[in-house]
This record gives C-alpha cells, structure tokens and sequence, in this order.
C-alpha cells in the first residue's frame, strides 16, 4: 500500500488533529526536497501563504468525522520560497489504525492558475481594446442556435443581455437592410468554398437610435462541410461614417470654391491669351518676337490647364 501511495500522481500527506505532517509520499519530493523527513512533526499550516491560511484553518477544522471536505485551492511554499497553488481534498481517518490521522489528497494546480490568470488578463485587454475601437465579438452556436456577445456589445449598442439566437439579432437590424443582410449569410453557409463573410448595414441599439456596422464572420464546418459554429465582430463606424461624410461636405465646398477662384483667374488669362495670339498674327511683328510670344503662348496655355485641374 505504501509502494502505491508513493506512486501516485497526487500530493498525499497525513497530518495529526493539530495540523503536524505525520507522512509525506514521495510526489512532494518535487516541491519540498529530497529529504522529507526533516518536515515530519512539523505543522502544514507553516507553509501556508498568510493570505490563504484562515481559510484553510476553518476547513481543516471541519474534516473531524468527514470522509470527504474539498479545500479551497490555496498556496504552499516550496523549498526555495516559491508558492504553488495546491487544490487539496481532505478524510478523516484517525479511526483507521493503519493511518491513524487526516489524510490530505493534493493536486498542483499553479500551471493551471498561471494560464488561466493570462488568459484573464487577456481577456481584459482584449475587452478594453474592443471598447475603445466600438467593436463587440461574437460566438454563434448554429445548431443550438445560441448567439454569446463579448461585454462590448452591451457598452456599445445598449442592450442587456449578451446571449441571445440569431432571430433576436435578426430583429435588430433596419428593415430596408435585413433581407440582403440574411441572404448574404445564408449564401456563405450554403457554399462550402466560403469561410468568411464581411456585410455592412444599420442596427437598432438599444435606445432605438440607428448605428451603421460593419459585420466579419468566420464559418467553421463539420467533415461534411456544414457549418456548425461561426465567429466574428461587430463593429460601429457610425462615427467613421459621419466624419467621411463630413469630409465629403468639406471637399464638395472646396471644389466649389476651386471652380469660383479659377473663373476669377482665367478670364484675365483668357484674355491675355487672346492678345497674344494677336499679336503672333500681325504681320508687323518681328519674327524674333513672334518666338518669344509663341514661348510665352506655350507658358500660359500651360498655366491655362494647370487652373482647369485644380478646378475639377
């Protein structure tokens, strides 16, 4: 039974009623050391992080006649002064005289904290991200028809609820945009060479405001090419609409004014080209001359086009 207990995958120890380590199995030798010996008669609760110790405390406590108390996960220092994160299962079986004492059943969850931590952290960059660039990202469920919405999608469009179906959705878009909108998901779950679709149009929010969007979706499909799962963004360029139609205005202004200063400029022009012109035709004018003025011809017709560009 001992060969068994070293064996095992998990952290095993018994402890006396005082918390005291009464054994140790030989899985611990990866985190306390080699020589486990030295801990026996010392108490557990000593390597105990202090901000996790009264919970464990309290739980220990409560193992007296249980065959089974699950602890809260909580940190253990290791040889060298580092904490893992320990998630222990607890029996009393001080009544059995082959253990004679409280048998701690451990597992070493700190990979598992560590990643779900940076996925966390992730999680919450990417949250903050998605805020700032009005975009909400979606996961879509097409067999249970289960549509779940990052929390961007309540921060930028209103509504409550982040979880929903696809005629939910469907209802939020502007009447005038719907069928084309559908038709083009439809098509893309249709085709079995189509992985993504990009669709933009105008969605109700929440407090019936109209706000334009631009939609990504990435279909995922079964080995038969169905499409069982989709995945995308949502994102507003309401505001981006707004300052492209200002900029619009801005340039529709500026080529009207272009267009009004070049007829102020060219007529004059006009009119100098006529003299010159003129003159290049009078036969009273030296040949050396009319060289020059065919030079200076060249020079204003060129000016001439040059205020026609600008113009246009």
């Amino acid at each position: 039974m001992l060969a068994l207990v070293n064996q095992a995958t998990d952290l095993i120890s018994v402890v006396d009623p005082e918390g005291n380590y009464l054994f140790l199995n030989d899985r611990y030798r990866q985190i306390l050391g080699t020589d486990l010996s030295r801990y026996l008669g010392q108490s557990a609760f000593d390597r105990i992080h202090p901000d996790d110790l009264a919970q464990f405390v309290d739980s220990f406590s409560s193992v007296t006649g249980r065959k089974q108390v699950q602890f809260a996960p909580y940190r253990l220092s290791d040889d060298v002064g580092n904490w893992r994160w320990m998630r222990p299962t607890a029996s009393d079986s001080s009544l059995d005289p082959a253990i004679n004492g409280i048998v701690l059943i451990s597992q070493d969850i700190t990979d598992l904290v560590s990643v779900t931590s940076r996925l966390q952290r992730a999680e919450e960059r990417d949250s903050v991200l998605m805020h700032a660039i009005g975009e909400a990202i979606f996961d879509w469920d097409v067999f249970e028809d289960n549509l779940v919405w990052t929390s961007s999608f309540s921060h930028h469009f209103g509504y409550r609820s982040v979880q929903g179906n696809s005629y939910e959705f469907y209802n939020r878009i502007y009447l005038p945009d719907k069928k084309r909108v559908w038709a083009e998901i439809e098509e893309g779950m249709r085709s079995v060479h189509v992985k993504t679709v990009f669709s933009e149009f105008r969605l109700h929010k929440a407090d019936g405001n109209l706000a334009t969007v631009d939609c990504f979706i990435i279909f995922l499909r079964d080995q038969s090419g169905k499409v069982y799962r989709a995945v995308g963004s949502l994102r507003n360029i309401s505001e981006y609409e707004d300052h492209l139609q200002n900029i619009r205005r801005k340039n529709a202004m500026i080529r009207e004014i272009a267009l009004s200063d070049s007829h102020a400029i060219r007529a004059p022009l006009s009119r100098m080209l006529n003299v010159i012109e003129l003159m290049i035709s009078n036969p009273d004018t030296q040949s050396e001359t009319k060289e020059l003025l065919k030079l200076v011809l060249q020079l204003a017709n060129e000016f001439n086009q040059n205020i026609k560009d600008l113009s246009v």
